[in-house]
């Protein structure tokens, strides 16, 4: 393990610095269609241009300023193992990318480098000929790439965080993580749907994004009008910890119950889930629904937890490798790199930068006109990018595809 990962940084050093230096002699030309240029009712985008060689940059934090070579590093510092996760990634969509001979130049760049931060890149010339970027960075650099992105008209795509950087009205500025809305809508859309009949019950702590989440829920069975079908009881927590007596007075011991846990740390959601649990051997029947940031509830994998409960929660993003061919080529290909299993970050990187190089070598650059009808162009996850709105007021594109996870005594399904 010593040896993949120190080869694997080195290596990472020697393509950031090929990245930096390379050139492409771009031929560009339009592409010619019969049919009227479609057109979006918020932006109308200049005509694609199809190009010999594409360039597309990778942001992401690694940290290499702080790294002693010589003392052959491993494991890799935490601060610094998601950054170059995310780089792994990239190396994984690279190598298919490659054999399929889609012509893409990626430039790769360490955004806590000391000497050309987030600032001072967008400030040179660096980004300027880029296709598309891709980042995995702060919500503070996440701003400021997105404010570039627009000034620029160049696609900066945030692949990582649900944060939106205050964006409005910006037509190059692409969220892959779903926002907290958006994962709100998912679970309203499946309980308004399937659930209608049971007692509904909402809880949230007085902390302000699980105060967010349930003003979201109010706020689509709002515009939902007539076809809204629940009303759920609400119930606070004082603290961290669910008050049984309380709860025991919002639910039915006649019907089945459905519990909307919206607490997003997974460590207080865990333990109120076993409070929760240990009212069905007094015979209430109760499913809950939770919120994305459970998928680190690792427990939930445990047979021995919770064997007679339903709980649900949505992900944009499935890291299991028994659930497809492309999950399972990540998981092997990682491991052969640095011989551990990767997490979320390698699958996020991989599955953009596939996406990203089929689109633009399909369709050029600016390629947003295209962008909805290509779910099939992603690799380890599907992608539903779709304009965002506030107030019929555009914001930026958004994926909007989440699944449905399901666990039960330590078993996993998802739709």
């Amino acid at each position: 393990m010593k040896q993949i990962l120190f080869c694997s940084i080195i290596t990472l050093m020697a393509n950031i610095s090929f990245a930096q230096k390379s050139k492409s002699n771009i031929i560009s030309e339009k592409i010619v269609s019969n049919n009227p240029k479609p057109t979006y009712s918020f932006y109308t985008y200049n005509e694609a241009v199809k190009k010999n060689r594409y360039k597309m940059a990778i942001i992401t934090p690694m940290y290499l300023d702080s790294f002693d070579l010589a003392k052959n590093l491993v494991p890799l510092p935490k601060f610094a193992s998601p950054g170059i996760e995310f780089y792994i990634g990239t190396l994984i969509a690279l190598d298919t990318i490659e054999k399929m001979k889609i012509p893409v130049d990626v430039h790769i760049y360490d955004s806590k480098s000391r000497f050309m931060n987030m600032q001072n890149l967008v400030e040179s010339d660096k980004l300027d000929s880029m296709d598309v970027i891709i980042g995995n960075v702060s919500a503070a650099d996440l701003k400021t790439l997105a404010d570039f992105a627009k000034a620029k008209n160049i696609n900066y795509v945030s692949a990582v965080s649900p944060a939106d950087g205050g964006q409005s009205n910006n037509p190059y500025f692409t969220l892959l993580q779903p926002r907290l809305i958006t994962h709100t809508q998912r679970i309203y859309n499946t309980i308004n749907e399937n659930n209608s009949t049971e007692n509904i019950v909402f809880i949230n702590r007085d902390v302000s994004n699980e105060i967010n989440a349930n003003n979201y829920f109010k706020n689509i069975q709002a515009a939902n009008g007539a076809n809204n079908k629940i009303i759920p009881k609400l119930m606070q927590i004082n603290g961290n910890s669910i008050n049984i007596d309380a709860l025991k007075k919002q639910l039915d011991d006649t019907k089945e119950n459905t519990i909307i846990l919206a607490i997003l740390d997974p460590q207080v959601a865990y333990e109120n889930l076993q409070i929760i649990h240990n009212l069905i051997s007094k015979g209430y029947k109760i499913k809950v629904f939770g919120m994305p940031s459970w998928d680190n509830i690792k427990s939930l994998k445990d047979a021995k937890e919770f064997p007679d409960m339903d709980i649900y929660f949505t992900s944009a993003q499935l890291v299991d490798k028994s659930s497809s061919v492309a999950n399972n080529y990540v998981f092997t290909q990682f491991k052969k790199r640095m011989g551990t299993n990767p997490t979320d970050m390698a699958f996020k990187a991989c599955n953009a930068v596939y996406f990203y190089a089929n689109i633009l070598n399909r369709y050029g650059s600016p390629f947003n006109e295209k962008m909805q009808d290509n779910i099939s162009s992603s690799f380890t996850a599907p992608l539903n990018l779709k304009p965002s709105f506030e107030k019929d007021a555009f914001q930026f594109f958004e994926n909007k595809f989440l699944y449905l996870v399901k666990h039960r005594g330590g078993i996993q399904t998802y739709e």
